[in-house]
């Protein structure tokens, strides 16, 4: 089973998918709103102030129990993942860090994506073209991973099938571009 990340590290993911450029500086504000709202209700655990250090280690062990989480639900899945060789290594490395991994089930010889939530949590979601009884569903699936990522919402127009790939360019082009920004 997979680890569940704690409330903390989910607001820093949740915070690092919508907007990878954010500082730690920035997550740090948030976390510490955050916890403020939950302090009236918790008892008083958290009477640190939070900062840079704790944000970086709430993310290191955050995007870690993520990668794992994948990795795990592969290998339980009977997915060979090999097939995301073709991939550079720093797309493969970007998607896996927005909590998206992939390989081939050959069961039924198809491609099967693995994604990560912070609302959700871990789900699988086969590559097919959607009939009128999917089409719905895989449609908030790929809205909710485009929100998360503070994405626009999907056109309901186009494939869905065809918007998934767009939308995994899309994650890596913007993390890529506020690399060179840095």
């Amino acid at each position: 089973m997979t680890t569940q990340l704690s409330d903390s590290e989910q607001i820093v993911i949740r915070e690092i998918f919508k907007d990878p450029q954010i500082s730690l500086e920035g997550i740090a504000v948030i976390l510490e709103r955050e916890r403020k709202k939950r302090k009236e209700k918790e008892d008083q655990r958290f009477q640190k102030k939070v900062d840079v250090r704790t944000v970086s280690k709430f993310k290191s062990v955050g995007l870690k129990k993520i990668r794992n989480g994948l990795k795990e639900l592969a290998d339980t899945s009977r997915l060979d993942v090999s097939i995301q060789d073709d991939l550079e290594e720093e797309k493969l490395e970007v998607l896996q860090r927005n909590g998206i991994l992939y390989g081939h089930d050959f069961r039924i010889d198809r491609k099967v994506y693995i994604f990560y939530t912070v609302k959700e949590g871990y789900f699988l979601w086969q590559e097919h073209v959607c009939n009128v009884k999917c089409q719905d569903q895989c449609y908030e699936i790929l809205d909710l991973i485009r929100k998360e990522h503070g994405l626009d919402e999907p056109n309901k127009n186009e494939l869905i099938r065809e918007q998934f790939k767009e939308t995994f360019d899309e994650i890596v082009k913007r993390e890529k571009q506020g690399m060179k920004e840095e």
